[in-house]
């Protein structure tokens, strides 16, 4: 089979599936986008640096942790709901000729374009409305001044390793699952 014929049918997958991956791809485009806005206030040095401001960092590392967790555990969820939705689809791939090796490479791209989608739209949004939190976040601790708001590379950076391991973390659990229920219909198809 031609390489190219797997990014091809990824996009195809995701445009022909847009009623499932539209609002999972908005859920993972807003969990990042939370997760960036936490992060980059607790990476800003000046926060830090204001009078209670080592209070206000170390409450938002609390939440950092949760969220942290929270969105594995969300991202993991909403993306097992789409599975399920996917398998009879998966499994009509299989019937129709298509290798196991194959299903994997064109669920591969699938999750690298929701991936790369997620990520970006989730860090720009992020970028706008970290000010906006941050904003908040001043008056409601009533801080005398105003601490500049810097955008910290290490936040961005984090924020794309961290969740380039979840969606690999998921991708790989996906393979294992489809891997299992493959073998069980070729199973039961060669029996008949």
């Amino acid at each position: 089979m031609s390489k190219m014929l797997f990014p091809k049918m990824a996009v195809s997958n995701i445009r022909k599936n847009k009623k499932l991956y539209v609002p999972y791809i908005i859920t993972a485009i807003f969990t990042v986008m939370m997760f960036f806005m936490n992060i980059s206030i607790v990476k800003n040095k000046n926060v830090a640096a204001m009078r209670g401001g080592q209070n206000v960092v170390l409450l938002l590392q609390v939440a950092l942790v949760v969220s942290f967790i929270f969105s594995a555990i969300f991202l993991f969820y909403t993306n097992s709901f789409l599975m399920k939705r996917r398998t009879k689809e998966i499994g009509l791939y299989n019937i129709l000729g298509m290798e196991k090796k194959h299903i994997s490479l064109m669920m591969l791209f699938e999750n690298v374009i929701i991936t790369t989608i997620s990520l970006t739209a989730g860090i720009v949004f992020g970028i706008i409305f970290s000010r906006l939190m941050f904003l908040v976040l001043m008056k409601l601790i009533k801080a005398d001044s105003v601490p500049a708001f810097v955008i910290s590379t290490n936040a961005v950076a984090v924020t794309i390793i961290y969740f380039i391991s979840i969606f690999a973390v998921i991708y790989i659990y996906i393979i294992l699952s489809r891997y299992r229920s493959l073998s069980q219909l070729n199973f039961f198809t060669a029996t008949r």
